[in-house]
């Protein structure tokens, strides 16, 4: 697989001077966030900095094929964001945009094979949303976070959720390449340079690498059929 990233030293250069850069200009914003001037501060310095390192682990478990960490990860990328930019990321729309675009790029998605991919991307989504709820409320009543007590408050309350082993039946590169697309549309919500800069190109790869698992395993069941 190509690798999305440079080095760490030429990383962190760009990152330094991409900052620099906008704070004494504009670039072109998404829609979610309207045009306006905005100076660089320590925050946003942090924040550069915690996004290169996110992106460093997505270019590790990608390579590695580790589509659990992967995932994890792209959960960390996304509350990461949406704490910086006070904006709520809407996981649907965004994974509709990458069946509509593997599609459009002629990967061959089996029947509710991207309904599977949703459905665990949502399920991990829905873990972090009660792990950081139950950690709000151990702060606000002043009671010490205890992940045996959250781990089962979490079961109990989706205990009659319907559950399937729908990664095992999932080519592992659809997996890794959808979760990658997200990662890269998410970065697309950050109006940063190095967000801006690094967010199309890991899209576009997890879109490929999509594309490339349903292929793959159209050309297995066709191997298969001889």
């Amino acid at each position: 697989m190509v690798n999305i990233l440079r080095s760490s030293r030429l990383n962190t250069l760009c990152l330094c001077s991409t900052l620099v850069v906008f704070s004494i200009s504009t670039i072109p914003q998404l829609h979610a966030f309207p045009s306006h001037e905005m100076a660089v501060g320590a925050n946003d310095i942090a924040f550069g900095f915690r996004i290169e390192k996110l992106i460093e682990k997505i270019n590790k478990f990608k390579d590695k094929e580790d589509s659990k960490k992967l995932l994890d990860t792209m959960i960390e990328l996304k509350i990461e964001i949406e704490g910086y930019t006070g904006q709520a990321i809407n996981i649907d729309a965004q994974l509709d945009q990458i069946e509509k675009d593997i599609k459009k790029e002629g990967g061959k998605l089996k029947k509710d094979e991207f309904k599977k991919i949703r459905k665990i991307i949502k399920d991990k989504e829905k873990r972090s949303n009660h792990q950081a709820l139950y950690m709000a409320e151990c702060i606000v009543n002043g009671i010490k976070y205890d992940a045996e007590i959250e781990t089962l408050n979490f079961i109990a309350k989706h205990s009659k959720d319907k559950k399937e082993d729908s990664a095992a039946e999932l080519p592992i590169r659809v997996t890794i390449g959808v979760t990658l697309a997200l990662c890269g549309l998410f970065l697309m919500f950050v109006p940063l340079p190095l967000c801006q800069a690094y967010g199309p190109n890991i899209m576009r790869a997890g879109v490929a690498l999509a594309v490339e698992g349903t292929l793959n395993r159209v050309e297995q069941n066709q191997e298969k059929k001889k």
